[in-house]
């Protein structure tokens, strides 16, 4: 019995079609998001105050080498608001390798391990603490590269911080990019892998943007210092694609488009079709239209983030 079915409000729920296919409505969205706040599986990704030991600080910073099993990496939640932090701070002040700072404890070491030590972040640790989180609570599997268990992320962290340290990019550009509507372009450029040996990385730059953006729009200081309004900023930008929203979808289609302008396989994604950022960016356009199409022919409005919620969690 799924977390769903076992809830005592499983009753007041609403379904669709012979799988029973959860409805997006007010009243499921609601539920949904409920469920998920409650959820052991999920509820630590979304905690801010699940913070990394220094031992794991360490060995992002490439300081150590030591093959030892860590457990405290620090949640997505919390290695986004410190990318959000520094991202103010490189604004105002104008400067890449500016740091900031936190108090951590050591995991492994035997003596003083709760005691609290300031560690500086800088930016390119930040990175990849963001890029290995999201990668590592959500499966996206950037770690499949033949060279090593760590090679991927380290590729796609390092792609990442070249962007915002590029004189013609820069943190600006990139947060710029990332809040603007129909601006997918960083969709494109994630996704596409460093060496042959890499993966696309489709799934995991539609996460890294969505949680992101997500974060840094709920920021109120954050939009005052990029200019959201002036720079056509949108809150809720993204769709998550991922195998299971991408393998339930059809049924939505069906249920909620009386007249649908593309077909199921024409939104997946199929690695073997492109060869440069813009036909990805095009690629995600199409997956992005069509469930737009589905969500603005709902009789009750959801946003995008409860619409991604309730066919995912409802088809684990």
């Amino acid at each position: 019995m799924s977390k769903i079915e076992s809830n005592k409000y499983y009753e007041e729920l609403e379904f669709f079609g012979e799988k029973e296919n959860l409805s997006l409505t007010r009243n499921n969205a609601d539920f949904i998001e409920a469920v998920l706040m409650i959820d052991s599986r999920y509820k630590d990704f979304n905690s801010r105050i699940n913070k990394p030991s220094v031992d794991y600080v360490e060995y992002l910073k490439g300081e150590s080498n030591e093959k030892i099993k860590l457990h405290r990496y620090g949640s997505s939640s919390y290695w986004i608001k410190r990318f959000i932090e520094i991202a103010k701070k490189i604004k105002c002040e104008k400067n890449n390798s500016t740091e900031i700072s936190d108090k951590l404890t050591y995991e492994k070491k035997k003596e003083n391990n709760n005691q609290e030590i300031n560690i500086k972040l800088d930016l390119k640790t930040i990175i990849n603490g963001v890029v290995y989180a999201i990668d590592r609570e959500n499966s996206t599997h950037l770690s499949a590269h033949q060279s090593g268990n760590t090679e991927g992320r380290r590729n796609v962290s390092q792609k990442i911080y070249k962007y915002i340290i590029d004189e013609q990019n820069g943190m600006e550009n990139f947060i710029k990019r990332l809040i603007r509507k129909n601006d997918f372009c960083l969709i494109g450029y994630i996704t596409i892998p460093e060496s042959d040996n890499e993966n696309f990385h489709y799934s995991f730059a539609t996460k890294f943007c969505k949680y992101v953006s997500n974060a840094f729009t709920s920021d109120v200081e954050a939009k005052k210092i990029f200019e959201f309004d002036k720079n056509n900023g949108e809150e809720d930008k993204y769709y998550i694609y991922d195998n299971i929203i991408i393998s339930n979808i059809g049924y939505y289609i069906n249920e909620y488009l009386k007249e649908p302008k593309i077909e199921v396989k024409q939104l997946k994604f199929d690695k073997n079709k492109y060869t440069n950022e813009e036909e990805i960016i095009e690629q995600y356009r199409k997956f992005y239209d069509c469930l737009e199409d589905i969500r603005n022919n709902t009789e009750e409005k959801i946003t995008r983030n409860e619409m991604d919620h309730i066919i995912w969690y409802s088809n684990k």
